[in-house]
Parts: C-alpha cells; structure tokens; sequence
C-alpha cells in the first residue's frame, strides 16, 4: 500500500511542466524588459551591458518605424549563448499624428536567472537582423 506522502510526489511529479525546475521556479534565462515611449529620432541605435547582482542588464536606445510604435524586446538562448532582438510594435492607444518621422526608444532589459559562467551576448534588430548593435562576452559570477 502507497502512503499518502508517496501519492503526492507520484501527482507533482506528473504534473510538473517541462520548463520548470524540479527544485523550484523557472529553468533557463528569462527577461524583463522596459522601454520608453518613442520620441523624435535623436541618434541611432546604442546598447552597452554589465552584470548586476548575478543578472546581464542592458541598457540603450532602440529605433522606432515612426512615434506610434513601442519598442519589444525578446531573449534566445543556446547554450551560452544569448540573443537578445529588439522590435518594434504597433502601439495601441488613441490615435496620433505619428508622420514618416522615425522614432528613437531609451530602453532596460535585465536578463536573469542566469547560473555563473561565460555568456556571448549579442544584441541587435529584427528588422536589420544582419547589423549587430552589441556582441560582448560577459561573465556572471
């Protein structure tokens, strides 16, 4: 006969998503990314990294088709290998006058859950994927 203790392990064992770590909490890197909303175009694309407190922040500027789109940012990864692709989105809200003018986006993105190593970190634009705007190793303790 099972103890109840046994069942319950059978149960979360059974239930336990793929992307889960069996310790706790999610496996694999993750990413918060902010922006602010796009002004005048004022400058090109910039980006720099440094770690902070065991996490890869990136900091910088993205460019926007016109005022009435947001920057979005996305994270990949193989092996240590991190990608990280800026886009840009229609914004929803009341209408503007946007004109052909493009935008220019200040934005954070801190990529965490990340375990000590070497990473290649390579930031750049989905809509340019062939022009890099970063590409640095950096270490997390």
């Amino acid at each position: 006969m099972r103890t109840p203790c046994a069942l319950l392990l059978l149960s979360l064992t059974a239930c336990m998503d793929s992307t889960l770590n069996p310790l706790g909490g999610v496996a694999g890197p993750r990413l918060d990314f902010t922006a602010s909303a796009p002004k005048y175009y004022g400058g090109g694309r910039a980006a720099y990294a440094h770690v902070e407190q065991g996490r890869i922040v990136v900091q910088g500027r993205g460019v926007t088709p016109t005022r009435c789109h947001r920057l979005t940012g996305a994270l990949s990864e193989a092996g240590s290998e991190l990608k990280l692709r800026l886009d840009a989105e229609p914004a929803q809200g009341p209408d503007v006058a946007c004109g052909d003018a493009l935008g220019v986006a200040e934005y954070r993105a801190v990529i965490w859950n990340l375990g000590p190593g070497e990473y290649r970190l390579h930031v750049f634009d989905a809509r340019h994927p062939d022009v890099g705007i970063l590409a640095q190793s950096i270490r997390v303790p």
